[in-house]
């Protein structure tokens, strides 16, 4: 498992993360409202997850997928196991990209939830890989040790100050990696400063800068690197996210949010470009009915190419999610239907079934 350069600026961690490196929490405005908007979080609300069960049926091949989550939202264990059909048989000579086979993927933390240990991966035939974690006297992580890789965990004043790694090279080398962080007066991180270091001597530097509003809100994230200059641009009225534009030597993406009057999303417009020129268009048009989101109509087009798509969401006397369904000018088909138990909530469609299990 590596940490992508810079990827201690990603953000928040949802129930779908991996193992928690430390890092600087950056808020996303674009990634938060697109969050909010996933139909799982709808259905999860503020609850934690202790558990999801995935079954998915796609003959010859049953997945089963069990997840396990401490209370931070990490994940502790996860183990993928794909069994086939009794009757299944591998057909025989050339021709085929993909032949179905039975297989066993583990992830795992140590046997301390609060303070994991260990992490890694196995499978069928090959030990397991285990990767350390190291604390500092006041718990926080400070080194991990993994095959090819051994980074170093600093802090100062209680915040993330710096990161230190040498890991090894496809070829057989080694390299050097440095990560410094700054902070304003807030404990807002306000630059990264990232360099990699080859055994030629090779040094390659990145510089993230982030600069906010009175009101805290981000309003540029500024990435320097050797290729030059990535910028992202946001915009807010009344503290809600209304534009965002993401630049580089061309025009790479906008982004413009509309609400009603009680600070809901209404409408969202989406544009890519390439070379400058628009390349994707996506318009998403959000109805509510009691307060609660009821329809949402998206609208695509690619050169000559539209699409629409229109959801339509259902509710239980107690304003629960129970049905998702995709309305199209022929007919109406069922996504999700979604049931609640004391401590579960199901989800079903088609081939697939999820078990939420969560904690009380």
């Amino acid at each position: 498992m590596k940490i992508l350069l810079l990827s201690a600026l990603l953000g928040t961690i949802s129930v779908n993360a991996q193992f928690t490196y430390p890092d600087v929490k950056v808020p996303d405005p674009v990634q938060e409202l697109e969050t909010k908007d996933d139909y799982i979080n709808m259905i999860i609300g503020t609850k934690k997850v202790r558990q999801i069960d995935k079954v998915y049926r796609s003959s010859p091949e049953t997945t089963t997928d069990l997840t396990k989550f401490d209370l931070e939202g990490n994940i502790i264990f996860n183990s993928k196991i794909v069994k086939l059909d009794k009757d299944y048989k591998a057909p025989l000579g050339p021709g085929l990209s993909y032949i179905p086979e039975a297989r066993e993927i583990i992830y795992k933390t140590g046997p301390e939830i609060s303070k994991p240990a260990y992490f890694g991966y196995e499978s069928p035939g090959k030990p397991f890989q285990k990767n350390q974690i190291a604390y500092d006297h006041q718990n926080n992580i400070s080194k991990i040790i993994e095959k090819d890789k051994v980074s170093e965990y600093f802090y100062k004043n209680g915040k993330l100050d710096k990161i230190t790694s040498t890991g090894d090279l496809w070829n057989g080398g080694k390299y050097t990696g440095e990560y410094i962080f700054a902070y304003d007066t807030l404990g807002k991180v306000t630059c990264c400063v990232s360099k990699n270091t080859l055994p030629n001597g090779i040094t390659n530097e990145n510089i993230k800068t982030l600069t906010y509003d009175t009101s805290g809100n981000i309003i540029l994230n500024r990435h320097k690197t050797r290729d030059g200059v990535l910028e992202k641009k946001y915009t807010y009225t009344h503290n809600l996210l209304t534009h965002y534009l993401y630049t580089g030597s061309f025009k790479f993406e906008e982004r413009s949010y509309e609400y009603d009057a009680d600070k809901k999303i209404k409408k969202a417009v989406k544009t890519e470009y390439e070379e400058g020129k628009i390349k994707n268009k996506m318009t998403v048009s959000y109805f509510y009915k009691n307060n609660l989101l009821s329809e949402k109509i998206s609208e695509y087009s690619q050169d000559a190419y539209q699409s629409k798509d229109d959801k339509v969401y259902t509710y239980d006397h107690l304003n629960r999610l129970i049905k998702i369904q995709t309305r199209t000018p022929a007919s109406m088909y069922t996504e999700f239907d979604i049931a609640y138990d004391k401590n579960t909530i199901t989800l079903k469609r088609d081939s697939l079934e999820s078990v939420y299990t969560l904690y009380e």
